[in-house]
Formats: C-alpha cells, structure tokens, sequence
C-alpha cells in the first residue's frame, strides 16, 4: 500500500532536492515534462481515465490525486525540479569560467602582459617616451621643435625667411627688380650745360667716352684726338692709311675701334698704341661702329655698288651675324653712300641713323624689326634730319636732329618723351654717353664738344 499523495503537484523523484528559484535548470540527465499530470514512471501504464490510473502492484486510487510513482518522494511544486550534480546560482549574471576572475567592469578587460592606461591618448611603445601634444612627435634622432616652421635638415641651418635662400657665393637680393638694374632716374626739365670742349678739328663728326673725365673726338683729318674736359690734349694717333676715319668707338676693354675710307677696320690698344687686328672689307665700304656689351662691335656697312646696307656683328675680328632683311624679306637700310650711326642699347636692340632716309631703324637682337622713328611734330622748324645716336642706363634713345640743333629722347619703344633744345646746340652731330648718363654733344660746325647733364 502507497501511501495517499496530498496533490498531483507533489510529484518529485528521490534524488532531487529542492531549489529556491525556477532560474536552477538543471543538467542533461533530466527531460523536460509537458505537463506536471503527465508525470509518471516507466513501469506505469495509461490509465483508461483519470480514476483509474495505476500500476500492476497498484490498487485503484479513489482519485487522480492519488497517483504516485513507487519511490519519488512528494515535491513541494514542479519549479523544484533540478539535477544532483548542479549547484544552485545565485544569478544568470554570475556564470563564469574557472580561471577568469570576476571583473568589475567591461572597460577593465586586459590582457595578462598590458599594465591599464589611464587614457587612450597615452597609449605608446616601448622605446617611445610619452610626449606632451601630437605636435611633439619627433624621430629618435631628430630633437623637439618649437614650431612646424623651424624644421630643417640636419645640415642647413635656419633661416630668417624663405626670401633669404642663396647659393654660399651668392648675396641675397632685395627684389627680382633689382638684378642688373640701375637706380630709377628721372628726366631733368631743364637740362644744364656742364662744359664746353673746344677740340681743335676744322669739323667734328664724331665723340666716344672713354670715362666721364676725357673724350675720344675725330674730324675731318687723320688725327684722333683724347682730350679732357678742359681741352687739353692727352694723348693722338694718327690712322695708318693717313685718310680720315669715319667713325671711332672704345671697347670696355680700352680699346679704340676706327673704322676708315679705304675700306678698313681698325682695332687698337691705345696703351701703347699698337694696331691688333685689321679687318679689311672686300665689296663693302665700312661706316659708323659702335661696342657692343658682350665685348664685341656692330659695323653699318655700305656696298661697293651703292645698292645694299647692311649691319654686322663682330667678336675679335671674326664675324658673327649680318643684319639686312626684314621677314618678308626686304631691306631694312636704305642704300645710300651716308652716315649711318649705330648704338646697341641695354636690352640689346640696334638702333641705326637713317640720315637720308630721315629715321630711326631699330631692330632687336635677332635682328627682327621693332620700329621706326621719322621725328617729332612739335616745337620742331625743319623737318626731322637725324645723325648722331646713342643709348643710356635708361634704355633711352638719344638721337641728334642737326636742322633743328636738338636732341629728341625715346623710350626704348620708340615713345617720344621730349628734346634738349636749351643748351644753344649748334649742328649737332656725332653724340655719346658716360657711365654716370652724362651727355657728349660734337658739333660739327664749331669743332666742340659739349657736356650736358640731363638726368
């Protein structure tokens, strides 16, 4: 005889003991139930109602709640169900794994070999030392910079600007404008006389400065005179065919180029007066010359038959270019048995005299054509009748109009600025300038050659 169950809900196995909350589940060996009726041990059989339920060595209970398996102890309730071998958990949250010591937070998870930082911010390697700001990264061989500008080289040192970057030998520069370029000079409005040279020649055609001191004049006989600004004769030469020379010019190197009637070039040291190259023109009659920056000399040329002119360069006694034609071909000097002076000015044109063509030929130094200047409409009383011309630091155009006893001044594009008409200029004639931009007047009726500061 079993004893009476209290309840269907007292059902329990033996091994089993109680558990405080639902959340114990137990272990693998026990099977989940569908229902707390359903319980039941294997020897049992189904009953064919509720009343009837029992098992062989079972009497018939007088109720379902009767109903007990042979040795399961009563339960209290069906959320008591649990395996031997499970302790009970206080908390879901409490699972973990045997070596792994509870943390206090996720943030507090490392790694065994990595010591907590206080900040991301300060996370490092091992060589590296902590730095104050990200601004202070540096390599190891490179120490701290104050600021991102003072970076440089090991070897180079700092500099107070980028503009102070030269080369050792070079010194810096205060502006791009200022390479090569000679201090701004304004036009005088009054030009003044400075002096009066009286040469001595029956006519004077042509002056070369050697330096602001003496002058280089020569006329219409075979002497060449250097005189000082006070007349006095300093040193002559006498040209070796004994015929008078038709222009003369000096070198930055001293020496004195002539050119001739018998169809010759004379280049001489004047130190000691000896005749260093002779060129001699076949078919070509040499007129004006003038020195050119590069050391060299630029000759206008008249051919034999009065048909061509031309321009040629020279470097020693050895010709380098010939200066006839324009692009379409036709001839940029008229052919005429005349003066044509000649000056190379600072950005390297060639400016020639056209003196009976009455204009100003100026070419730049490929010898493609600029301009041409045919005089000035104003406070003029004859028409335009250049000679002389020359060139200042300026890149002015200085040309000698000798019916009108002035001297026009261009810019180097052939823009008429104004005249020197002031200086009581008496046919002007052949016309240089010094370095100090002093200009040289040679009359050719008086023989004298006048001093004029007009800048």
């Amino acid at each position: 005889m079993f004893p009476r169950r209290s309840s269907p809900e007292a059902v329990s196995s033996p091994p089993v003991k109680p558990m405080k909350s639902p959340e114990a589940v137990s272990s693998p060996p026990v099977k989940p139930i569908e229902s707390p009726e359903a319980v039941s041990s294997p020897p049992v059989k189904p009953m064919k109602s509720p009343e009837a339920v029992s098992s062989p060595p079972v009497k018939p209970m007088k109720s379902p709640e009767s109903v007990s398996s042979p040795l399961v102890k009563p339960m209290k309730s069906p959320e008591a169900v649990s395996s031997p071998p499970v302790k009970p958990m206080k908390s879901p949250e409490a699972v973990s794994s045997p070596p792994v010591k509870p943390m206090k937070s996720p943030e507090s998870v490392s790694s065994p070999l990595v010591k907590p930082m206080k900040s991301p911010e300060a996370v490092s390697s091992p060589p590296v030392k902590p730095m104050k700001s990200p601004e202070a990264a540096s390599s190891p061989l490179v120490k701290p910079m104050k600021s991102p500008e003072a970076v440089s080289s090991p070897l180079v040192k700092l500099m107070k600007s980028p503009e102070a970057v030269s080369s050792p030998p070079v010194k810096p520069m205060k502006s791009p404008e200022a390479v090569s370029s000679p201090p701004v000079k304004p036009l005088l409005d009054e030009p003044r006389l400075v002096a009066t040279i009286d040469t001595g020649h029956e006519k004077l055609r042509t002056v070369s400065c050697p330096d602001e001191e003496k002058v280089w004049t020569c006329g219409d006989n075979e002497i060449i005179k250097l005189l000082d600004l006070q007349g006095n004769l300093r040193t002559s030469i006498q040209t070796k065919s004994g015929t008078w020379p038709r222009d003369i010019a000096v070198t930055r190197d001293g020496y004195l180029v002539y050119t001739c009637t018998d169809s010759t070039i004379h280049v001489i040291l004047v130190k000691n007066k000896q005749i260093q190259n002779v060129i001699t023109q076949h078919g070509w009659s040499p007129f004006n010359v003038c020195t050119t920056s590069s050391g060299g000399f630029l000759v206008t040329m008249e051919s034999s038959d009065l048909c061509h002119s031309k321009v040629v360069r020279y470097s020693d006694s050895t010709e380098t270019q010939t200066i006839q034609f324009d692009d379409e071909g036709r001839p940029l000097y008229s052919p005429d048995y005349s003066y044509k002076y000649i000056s190379e000015n600072r950005n390297l044109d060639i400016c020639v005299v056209e003196k009976t063509a009455r204009a100003v030929v100026v070419v730049n130094q490929s010898g493609k054509l600029r301009f041409r200047y045919t005089g000035h409409p104003s406070n003029t009383e004859q028409s335009f009748k250049p000679v002389g011309i020359t060139t200042d630091s300026q890149s002015h155009i200085l040309t000698a109009d000798s019916t009108n006893n002035c001297i026009h001044i261009l810019d180097q594009d052939g823009q008429f600025l104004c005249y020197i008409e002031n200086c009581e200029l008496d046919t002007p004639w052949g016309i240089c300038v010094d370095i100090r931009d002093n200009l040289f007047v040679a009359e050719n009726l008086t023989a004298k050659v006048k001093k004029i500061q007009y800048m």
